[in-house]
């Protein structure tokens, strides 16, 4: 048998961690976020974290039709810096999709090497061929 002032022990210290988790949440990027519409694959969502020297973009993305897309396909993000100078460019790593039915998979990809305060925008894209 259990007291009842022993089930709530662990209330503030889980508290303290619900609220220390939320405290650690990365900031999102101030620049508009675009993706490039195409045939094959419909980019259902953007969104992109600053984190110390470098941006996260993800999101989810949702493959058009049931045929395979060809070897070397990805999404390929682009960072344009505020003062015009060469963006920064990476690749977006797929991951198995969320519901077989739907074909819809999240992507991530790290830009390094840029903070949220040069971007001016971000784009993403589908290529069919590896860069």
């Amino acid at each position: 048998m259990t007291n009842g002032r022993w089930r709530f022990r662990g209330l503030p210290l889980g508290a303290a961690i619900f609220l220390a988790g939320g405290c650690a949440t990365l900031p999102p990027v101030p620049a508009p976020l675009t993706a490039k519409a195409n045939s094959r694959v419909e980019i259902r969502s953007v969104y992109a974290h600053a984190a110390k020297d470098d941006v996260t973009v993800g999101g989810f993305a949702r493959r058009r039709g049931f045929g395979f897309l060809p070897g070397g396909s990805h999404l390929h993000v682009t960072a344009f810096r505020k003062d015009g100078t060469k963006p920064v460019e990476g690749d977006a790593f797929w991951h198995p999709p969320v519901h077989h039915r739907t074909l819809i998979s999240s992507y991530q990809a790290r830009l390094h090497g840029i903070t949220s305060e040069e971007i001016a925008r971000i784009e993403v894209e589908f290529r069919e061929i590896r860069d």
